[in-house]
This record gives structure tokens, C-alpha cells and sequence, in this order.
């Protein structure tokens, strides 16, 4: 039996991407980190909730209908550092099977443009995060009800 899963074992375990939002008349970019190489599209969910406990908003899900964004605001991630603000996502579909993050800082300027000075610090640390995320049935139990609310 084939797998719908698209085959991901030729994509990197990360990579930052640029995203492109029409809004009315208006184009956004943003960048977002997305992780290829999980059990879980809802790895990046999973990894905030460890670290943070429950989100602080829940959005449409820019993906999928079923999967909303969760965000975590002002989380302060490095020793002495900023704050930032932390959009957690996924999606699993027959092209495209990955985890994500946005994150913008205080000032509310996007953390992973190239050009943000704590860019590679936070690719770094998100990473490292991700390849020793375990599993957490806590969240997939809040997770699910949350969404079974919802409907």
C-alpha cells in the first residue's frame, strides 16, 4: 500500500521560505521556517506547548481549514533577549507535508527576514528544538478538544 505522504526524504530537515499574502490590493512577504523531516505536521504546535504551555490565540489556519495557527505572544526565548512572538502551523496534504513557524519580534518585524540580526540564532535554536522534541500526549489530548470545540 503506497502512502499519500509526499516523499520528503530528498527535502532538508528545515528551511526558511518566503510566504506570499494578497490582501485586497495589498502584497505581504513573510518568511517562515518550515520543518520537513517530522512525525507530525503538528510538531511546531507540540514544541511551543512544551516550552510555553497553552497558546495565547488560535487563527485560521493559513494551510488547512482543520489545522489553525496557534501563537504564543511575547515569549522570551534566548537569556536576556527579546521577546517574540511565535505562529505555529502545518499542513499534510499529497504535495506538501511540513511544520512551521512565523515569528516576529517586539517591534513586530519579522524574526526570520534576512536581515533580522536574531535570524540565525532563532534558526539555530528552533532546530536544535525540534530534533529532540518528544513526544507530548498532553498536548495532543488539549489539542483535540480544542478543535472538537470548534466545531
Amino acid at each position: 500500500m503506497e502512502s499519500c505522504r509526499p516523499a520528503r526524504s530528498s527535502l532538508p530537515f528545515s528551511e526558511v521560505t518566503p510566504v506570499t499574502v494578497i490582501n485586497g490590493g495589498d502584497t505581504l512577504t513573510f518568511y517562515e521556517l518550515h520543518f520537513y523531516q517530522v512525525a507530525d505536521v503538528r510538531n511546531s504546535m507540540k514544541l511551543l506547548y512544551n516550552e510555553f504551555g497553552p497558546w495565547d490565540l488560535s487563527l485560521y489556519g493559513r494551510y488547512e481549514d482543520q489545522l489553525p495557527q496557534l501563537v504564543w505572544n511575547e515569549k522570551a526565548l534566548f537569556q536576556g533577549g527579546n521577546a517574540f512572538t511565535i505562529a505555529a502551523s502545518g499542513t499534510e496534504t499529497s504535495s506538501a507535508y511540513f511544520a512551521t513557524l512565523s515569528i516576529v519580534d517586539a517591534k513586530q518585524n519579522d524574526a526570520l527576514a534576512p536581515n533580522h540580526p536574531n535570524r540565525p540564532q532563532l534558526i539555530a535554536y528552533f532546530n536544535t528544538a525540534m530534533r529532540k522534541l518528544k513526544p507530548n500526549r498532553e498536548f495532543i489530548q488539549v489539542f483535540e478538544n480544542y478543535r472538537e470545540r470548534l466545531e
